[in-house]
This record gives structure tokens, C-alpha cells and sequence, in this order.
């Protein structure tokens, strides 16, 4: 009913006008109120629903060209009584009556209906019959909501966009075979790593059971977890055919980047087509770009990808959990692709521990009232699900011996006892080098600024050395080059500076690892870059505590209830800590974190979600509204695009054309600017606002301004006398 009734005001002779003869807007026009009134009048009349869910068609209704909201404050009309009794009374029924009719349904509209539905509102006010049916909302009624409104607002856009009944995708599916050749065309490998990766292979499906909905697979770093994680999913969607797509997240883009290459050289290695319906990466910085057999115009290639139309979908958490946890309109069009899904969340550690209360929370909704299936994936513990929950199943069973098998790296933490400055740390690292010169060295720093530095000192210190630098000071497409330079150098001697850009699920492998200190779960990460493949013996990670006037870098950007968590969990001894010794090290920081660390956001956040307050839970505003959900901490950046190659210089000249062409406001010019907009994201950065004064939305450095403003090593230059920068 939701689905047929949304449009009923577009029926009347003023919104007829509007559109055929180009009448001016009033609210005589508008049609939302009218169709929600209907829509909510006829399924508590005639098909006798509850109050809530009628009042609930009239809110998708209502909303449909909007966000969803607080729900008492989605009741207020916008409409007098006068009005509306206006537009009936200029509405055709008969036409409305018999597209409805053609539809299937049992359907007689009419003005003198309408008169009784604005008489029966009259006396049941929708915030009056709200209040009488507040006491019985439940927590899954925020889900059910989202859900309706969702499949209104994905089928409202899909029928504008594509006129008729759109391609079927149901041909193609993933097979398990595919990954099968591939995992088995892959190097054999040794010792207890490559031992770990195809017993996790073999024996993670194992354990798979109809009445589990949530899994947890706790491997070491550097053990497969992509293709065992794949392997599960394809293996729950083999034996419950109800589940229709594998949502695939992770926390950072360039992550995304290199997962999506693995599954698209999975097809390809069994000679399968790669279509857009089989394997989809969505990010802010992917094309909106849709392959298959039909060609697509540019605006439906951007709703099936913003939609997920895929089997296999690989996003970030950012727009997985904006998916979900968000009023927004944009967002909520793909929310129903959540349900009848598996979602994986992989390195879920990354997801602040504020959260962890509240994403337990949602994911057992999901999994309870969506039909869906839900994979964490972790090398560390995080205490999202309490680890006696008998609703979680860990799929890792083996995982003790796994982690007591490892000795690829220590931990030498000595250093953490007090704090050094830069210039100790660049001489420390250069004593290092002179000893061995061959050995490929990862530094991870917690600040773009102090990573600079760092970088320009052991520049002075070792002229002969080789250098590479890696943070968000330096455009993504730089980043990846430089990340696919680190996995092919096989020359001797190399130093890396970086920033925590390099950590999570990035595939390098090094002999090195010094490390700022950080929250636990990060310093394993960084550990899972030392010795990665378990081919150089035993190598180090070298912990230390940078300061700048003896105050830490790591007070920049981490909560001190991690940091002082993770100082306890370590210790500070001359003795270096074992890799086998890092799984018992975690769980007790992860209990320790759960029994400090405060609930109380995600515990508003959860009650404004139950109780249908959802602007007040999920729409975040800095000032207005602090406390509702936001998993980016924002701080004032200027979005920066580096004109530095031929490729970048055709993005540009394309951009200048588009936004100075004489079509200034038509559907097709923000189409193709919104697509170039995206394609220049690998040449954007974003800076603090105190680097960049500028008015305009990206600030363009071109090439002959380009010695300037970047360095092609170490990416933005900026002020040495401005405040610190954070990763």
C-alpha cells in the first residue's frame, strides 16, 4: 500500500499543471501529505492493520522525498484542512482507482472518502493515536521503519531512473569452485603461517549451524582471512539459499581497493565474465561506473551502485554503517540490502570502543528481524559480543594453537617507560641502519606533522639511504603506487615513514616495525607487517613513547583509556614479548577496556533508536546534536586537488568545461560532474583549514604552481610553525 499510494497527490489538476504546463509551486502542488494521508487512512480502514504500522506507511509516505526524522515530529502536518480538501476536490480518482485496480488491488477512492478520512483526523489526531501506541514500541520497530522506507524510497528512484522493469541478476551467482582454483593456484608456502592459512581454509565452514546468525573468526594477522571469510559466506549461502548477497566491509579505502583486485582475479581465473551484478566496490572515492550486459547512462549506473545491486558488495564501515544507523534519505535507499544478507566486518576492532555497545546491539536486531548473517572478523579480540554468548559461535576453533604457534616477530617494549623526542628517534633508527643496511624498515608515527619531521631528519642523517613515505599528506593514487612498491621491492634496504595508513589489512611485508605508541589492537596491526609471510626468521617491532616538549603524540588522536589500557596490557619490561604471547595479551586488554571504557553513548544512542527518536539517535551535528552517532570525528579540512600528471591535467581541463558550460543547472551536467568529481578523488586530498585559505569547494593546485604547494615525496607542504596534524 505504501508502494501504491506514495504518488496519489500527483493525481490532482495542480500538480498536473505544475508538470505539463509549468504553473508555478504551492502548496496546492505538493503531494507527500495528501498520499500519506491515504495511505494511512485505508490501511488502518479498510485493511485493518495496527495503528503503528499505519502510522508508519504514513511516514514513508510523508517522508519519501526527505529524511526520516524523530517520529513524533514526522506526525506534524504541513497542510491545512482546507487545503487538502482542495487538492481532493481537484484530484481525477477515476484514473487513480484504475491504475490501483491494475495493480491487483481492491481499490475505490473518492472525494467524499476523503471528506471522511479528514473528519475521522480531525478526531484522532496521528500525534494523539502516536501517543496512545507509544508504550508498545519494541527495539525492532526502528528496523521495521527503516526497512519500509527503504523499499519506497530504492523502488520511488528506481522506477524515475529506469522508466520500465530493469535487468534480472539472478543469472549469475559466485561459486565456490571459483575460489577453490584460485586458493589452490596460490604459492604452498611454509612453516606455521602457511600451515595456518589452509587449515583455517579447510576447517572454518565446518562449524556452520542453521540456528547461528552470528559468527566471530579470531585469526592471526597475515593468515588468510579474506579467502576463509569469503569461503564461509559462500558456504551459508550454499546451504541456506535465503541469503542473496555478501556484504564485504572493512575500515579503510585502500584496503578496499586491494580486496576488490583478489575477487576480481578470482573470476577471472576461472575465465568468468567480471560484471558489476557479480562483485561491486562502493567507497567515496570508487566510479560510479556499473558493468553488464545492458550499457548504462551515468545516472543508473550511480543508483545501482549506491544500491549495491551485486552479490558481492565490498564497502567501507563508514557506508555500511551509514546504511544503517542514519536518517538520511541518500543512505537509506540500500538499508533492505542488509536483509537476507552476510555481512562481514573485517579488522572490526577499528570501529571506536564508544560503539561497541551500540553495534552489538544493532547487529542482533539485524541478524533477528532481517534474516541475515553476520561475520567478524578480527586478529584481535574486541569484546563487542561477550565471549560466553552462546548466540556467537567463534568459527576459529583451533585458534589457541594458531596464535601459541607464532614466532615471527617480538616485541621489544622497553622504550615505552618514558618518552623521546624526534630527534632521539631519528638517531636511534640511523644507529640501527649503519648496523644493516639491507633491511626494509617501517616506521608508523601517530601525526602527519611529526612523520615529516621525521622523514627530513633521517634524510640528513642517511643520504645514502632509499626512502619511501606514505600518509594521507600524499594523494591516494601516490599511496597505492607506493604500497604496490613495497610489496614488489625485493632490493635491499628500504625505509618507510608512515602514518597508520599503512596498518590495517595493507599487504607488506617487512623486517622492521618501529611503532608510536597506540592503542593495542593498532600494534598489532603494525606487528602484522613484520615477517608477514614468516620468510626472515624472527624480526623486530620497536615500541616507543614520541613526544614533542614531553608531551605525546599519541594525546593527538587516541582515547587515554586505550593508551593507558594498552601501557598495562604491554608492560614496559627489558624482556621482548613473543608473537605467541600477543592472543592472551589481547584478551585481557579487551576485558579490561569492557570493564572502563563507558556505554553510555551507545546506551542513548540505543534508547533513541527504541523509542523511535531517530534524528535525535543518528542525526549528528557538531554543536546541535553531539551526542547522536558519527563514526568520523571531523575537523575543518579543505578538500585539495593536485594536478600532477597528464591523467590529473585531462580530469581538470574536463572539470573546468563542465562547470563554466552553458547548461548551467540541467540533470546531465551534475550527472557527468558528480562522475568527474569522483574520478579527481584520487588526486584529493583533504588539509586542515589553517594550511589552506580558500572559499571554493576544492582548492585546485596546478602544475606550475606545484613546486609551491607539494612535495612529490612527501605529498603537502605545510607551515613548520602550525599546530600538529593528525593521520
Amino acid at each position: 500500500m505504501i508502494l501504491s499510494f506514495h504518488d496519489l497527490g500527483k493525481g490532482s489538476d495542480y500538480f498536473q499543471s505544475y508538470l505539463l504546463k509549468a504553473a508555478p509551486r504551492s502548496n496546492l502542488t505538493r503531494h507527500s501529505e495528501f498520499s500519506a494521508l491515504w495511505a494511512c487512512y485505508y490501511c488502518m480502514e479498510k485493511l485493518k492493520l495496527d495503528p503503528l504500522d499505519s502510522l508508519f506507511a504514513y511516514v514513508c509516505v510523508m517522508s519519501h522525498h526527505g529524511n526520516l526524522d524523530n517520529f513524533s515530529e514526522l506526525l506534524c502536518p504541513d497542510l491545512s484542512r482546507d487545503e487538502l480538501k482542495q487538492i481532493s476536490e481537484h484530484t481525477n480518482y477515476t484514473e487513480l482507482n484504475a491504475i490501483q485496480n491494475s495493480l491487483g488491488l481492491d481499490v475505490c477512492l473518492s472525494a467524499s472518502l476523503f471528506e471522511e478520512l479528514l473528519s475521522f483526523f480531525a478526531k484522532n489526531s496521528l500525534s494523539s493515536l502516536y501517543r496512545s501506541i507509544r508504550s508498545q514500541i519494541i527495539p525492532e520497530h526502528w528496523l521495521r521503519l527503516n526497512y519500509l522506507f527503504s523499499l519506497l524510497i530504492w523502488a520511488d528512484k528506481y522506477s524515475a531512473i529506469f522508466k520500465s522493469q530493469g535487468q534480472d541478476h539472478d543469472a549469475n551467482n559466485w561459486n565456490i569452485g571459483y575460489l577453490n582454483h584460485y586458493k589452490n593456484g596460490l604459492p604452498i608456502g611454509q612453516g606455521a603461517i602457511a600451515s595456518i592459512r589452509n587449515e583455517a581454509y579447510a576447517c572454518l565452514p565446518e562449524y556452520i549451524k542453521a540456528e547461528i546468525k552470528t559468527y566471530s573468526i579470531n585469526m592471526p594477522t597475515g593468515s588468510g582471512k579474506t579467502l576463509s571469510s569469503l569461503k564461509v559466506a559462500l558456504e551459508l549461502q550454499k546451504a541456506y539459499p535465503h541469503l542473496q548477497r555478501i556484504i564485504y566491509s572493512l575500515p579503510f579505502t585502500s584496503v578496499i581497493d586491494q580486496n576488490y583486485k583478489v575477487f576480481v582475479d578470482i573470476l577471472q581465473q576461472s575465465s568468468v565474465n567480471v560484471s558489476s551484478d557479480l562483485i561491486l566496490a562502493h567507497h567515496h572515492l570508487a566510479e560510479y561506473d556499473y558493468q553488464g550486459i545492458d550499457e548504462y547512462s551515468q545516472n543508473e549506473a550511480e543508483y545501482l551502485v549506491e544500491t549495491w545491486d551485486s552479490k558481492l558488495v565490498v564497502t567501507t564501515f563508514v557506508q555500511l554503517l551509514a546504511s544503517c544507523l542514519s536518517v538520511r534519505n541518500s543512505s537509506l535507499k540500500r538499508f533492505h540490502r542488509l536483509a537476507n544478507a552476510v555481512i562481514i566486518l573485517d579488522e572490526v576492532q577499528n570501529i571506536p570502543h564508544c560503539y561497541w555497545e551500540l553495534l552489538r546491539s544493532a547487529l542482533k536486531q539485524i541478524t533477528q528481524s532481517l534474516n541475515s548473517v553476520i561475520l567478524l572478523v578480527t586478529a584481535t579480540l574486541p569484546m563487542i559480543f561477550d565471549p560466553e554468548d552462546q548466540d556467537v559461535l567463534e568459527l576459529a576453533y583451533p585458534k589457541e594453537a594458531w596464535f601459541a604457534s607464532l614466532n615471527r616477530v617480538e616485541l621489544h617494549r622497553k622504550a615505552l617507560s618514558k618518552t623521546i623526542e624526534l630527534d632521539e628517534l631519528a638517531n636511534m633508527i640511523a644507529e640501527d641502519y649503519v648496523q644493516d643496511k639491507s633491511l626494509k624498515r617501517l616506521i608508523i608515527l601517530n601525526t602527519i606533522q611529526s612523520s615529516l619531521d621525521l622523514y627530513e631528519m633521517l634524510a640528513d642523517l642517511l643520504p645514502d639511504a632509499r626512502f619511501l613515505y606514505l600518509s594521507s599528506n600524499v594523494i591516494p593514487k601516490q599511496r597505492l603506487e607506493r604500497i604496490d612498491t613495497i610489496k614488489k621491492h625485493t632490493r635491499t634496504g628500504l625505509i618507510i615513514v608512515s602514518t597508520q595508513v599503512v596498518e590495517a589489512g595493507v599487504d607488506i611485508d617487512v623486517d622492521i616495525v618501529y611503532r608510536d605508541l597506540a592503542p593495542l589492537d593498532s600494534i598489532i596491526q603494525a606487528s602484522g607487517r613484520c615477517n608477514r609471510n614468516e620468510s626472515k626468521g624472527r624480526s623486530r617491532v620497536v615500541l616507543f613513547q614520541l613526544a614533542k616538549n614531553q608531551r605525546p603524540y599519541w594525546r593527538y588522536i587516541y582515547d587515554e583509556t586505550l593508551v593507558q589500557g594498552t601501557l598495562r596490557a604491554l608492560g614496559t619490561d627489558e624482556a621482548p614479548l613473543e608473537e605467541s604471547e600477543l592472543h592472551e595479551i589481547s584478551t585481557r586488554y579487551y576485558a579490561y577496556l569492557n570493564s572502563v571504557s563507558s556505554k553510555d553513548r551507545s546506551k542513548r544512542i540505543i534508547k533513541g533508536l527504541n523509542t523511535l527518536n531517530l534524528g535525535s539517535a543518528l542525526a549528528f551535528h557538531p554543536k546541535n546534536n553531539p551526542d547522536a552517532f558519527n563514526l568520523i570525528d571531523s575537523y575543518p579540512t579543505q578538500t585539495v586537488f593536485i594536478d600532477c600528471d597528464e591523467s590529473s591535467a585531462a580530469l581538470l581541463e574536463s572539470y573546468y568545461a563542465l562547470r563554466e558550460s552553458a547548461e548551467q543547472d540541467s540533470f546531465e551536467k551534475r550527472a557527468e560532474l558528480k562522475k568527474t568529481f569522483r574520478k579527481m578523488g584520487t588526486y584529493m586530498i583533504n588539509v586542515d583549514k589553517r594550511f589552506v585559505k580558500s572559499e571554493e569547494p576544492i582548492f585546485i593546485i596546478e602544475k606550475n604552481s606545484l613546486p609551491q604547494y607539494y612535495d612529490p615525496d612527501t605529498g603537502f607542504k605545510r607551515k613548520a610553525d602550525q599546530a600538529d596534524y593528525i593521520f
